[in-house]
């Protein structure tokens, strides 16, 4: 095949002009003769069974010429241009003319086509990234998790007389007011209930409410006092001053089963061995993980800021629809409602956001490309089997070739990252986990607010 490229314009595009060998869209044109010949009723002539020169007549050339075209033959031409070239298409963006005079002549196409940006990546032996991850204590996790599995196989027994603590499991009666803009205090559905069974754990209700239960007893009463925290799912309570009277009929306490073989066999192993073994190889997945995760954001924070890469405005605007497509696709929103949310929107921000984004997979695709990454189907299988799925899936309406080219695409990407964090200096840090960015203080974090 004949092919000129013409210089890329700003938007990484070119035109694309090629012509092929004469004949060289026979067998696509007969393919589509016969496709017709199965199709066409013809008097006189059995289905299937009309000769091709009197299809051709029937349907006409032009038809079969476009249903050609339309049928594979281009797209393989262009394929078979885009290889020869070496050229790494992201979207062809026009086909402005296709000549195809007849299936002995050479059909000449002319084409706009978006390439892959240019990147260029820093010398990754010259970059050292200094990686904050949480300190791994490991003892205090495995106890943490042991405690955990002992207390899912724990017993409740009725305690008459004993102050209540962490982990109890109790049933009590509240009924609250919050005090709402006027000033009054004003009692609100789901601020009352009557025996209602919880275990007393941490986080489990508003901040600061069942601190103030511990130490009540069985019988007693005592009045609450608390704030809606900030972000609240109900607005009339976000951030609001409430106040709450409780009552405990019953406190519970958990029995918990010894750390041994029986316990293990619960969990579904044979010995407390397998089962310690098991939690202590998941505390070091888990910081295996973590490292990984950081290591990676530190990597990708430096390789934008440093790396040339030409993403174009055209880019942007699909990665955008895309993303506003796959939205209203989830919120089945009409094309209304999707416009008002659109409306909404800081375009700015979400064009530089989509920009960083494409950045990123442009920036790690070239590396895939570069060093010809690949996932074998063993790989593909065993991140496939990550995925549980409940026994009585169904499975045969689930897009095979889209799952498979996600998990394919999750394992280039994970190889291009090891292959750029192998190549630099990396030096981890353990810190508490407060000190890591984006760090949610919890009630455990004993440092001080700077």
């Amino acid at each position: 095949m004949q092919v000129t490229i013409s210089e890329k314009d700003a938007n990484n595009v070119v035109t694309l002009s090629f012509e092929t060998a004469p004949g060289r869209a026979k067998v696509a044109y007969e393919k589509t003769l016969r496709k017709f010949g199965e199709q066409v009723n013809i008097k006189g002539f059995r289905k299937g069974k009309v000769p091709l020169k009197i299809v051709e007549e029937y349907v006409g050339a032009e038809a079969v010429k476009a249903e050609t075209i339309n049928n594979q033959f281009l797209s393989e031409l262009f394929e078979e241009v885009f290889k020869a070239k070496e050229l790494n298409v992201v979207f062809v963006s026009n086909i402005e003319k296709v000549d195809f005079p007849d299936p002995d002549s050479a059909v000449s196409v002319l084409a706009k086509v978006e390439l892959f940006p240019e990147v260029t990546l820093p010398d990754m032996s010259k970059v050292t990234l200094d990686v904050k991850i949480p300190r791994l204590e490991f003892d205090k996790q495995k106890q943490e998790t042991l405690d955990r599995i002992q207390l899912n196989y724990s017993e409740y027994k009725e305690t008459n007389d004993k102050a209540l603590a962490w982990d109890d499991e109790i049933v009590f009666d509240f009924d609250g007011e919050y005090k709402d803009p006027d000033g009054n205090w004003t009692p609100k559905p789901g601020m009352k209930a009557e025996n209602y069974q919880m275990i007393v754990q941490p986080g489990r209700f508003i901040d600061g409410f069942l601190e103030q239960m511990i130490g009540m007893k069985v019988g007693e009463e005592k009045s609450l006092e608390v704030t809606f925290p900030k972000g609240y799912h109900d607005p009339d309570l976000d951030e609001k001053p409430a106040k709450f009277k409780v009552k405990i009929h019953t406190i519970k306490t958990a029995e918990k089963p010894a750390l041994n073989d029986e316990l293990a066999k619960k969990v579904g192993l044979e010995t407390f061995e397998e089962l310690n073994k098991r939690v202590e190889d998941e505390i070091n997945k888990v910081h295996e993980a973590n490292k990984f995760h950081f290591a990676t954001d530190a990597l990708m924070k430096v390789l934008l800021e440093k790396s040339e890469v030409g993403v174009s405005k055209s880019m942007i605007q699909r990665e955008l629809d895309h993303v506003l497509a796959q939205t209203q696709r989830q919120k089945s929103w009409s094309d209304q409602e999707l416009q008002d949310y659109i409306a909404t929107l800081n375009v700015e921000e979400e064009e530089a956001e989509a920009a960083q984004k494409l950045k990123r997979s442009v920036l790690l695709t070239s590396v895939v490309k570069a060093e010809k990454l690949e996932a074998s189907a063993e790989e593909i299988q065993k991140e496939f089997s990550k995925y549980n799925f409940p026994p009585n899936y169904d499975m045969s309406n689930m897009n095979v070739n889209a799952v498979v080219g996600q998990l394919n695409l999750d394992i280039v990407t994970r190889k291009a990252i090891e292959h750029l964090l192998s190549q630099a200096k990396v030096n981890y840090v353990e810190v508490d986990e407060c000190e890591i960015e984006g760090h949610v203080h919890g009630p455990d974090c004993n440092h001080h607010h700077h």
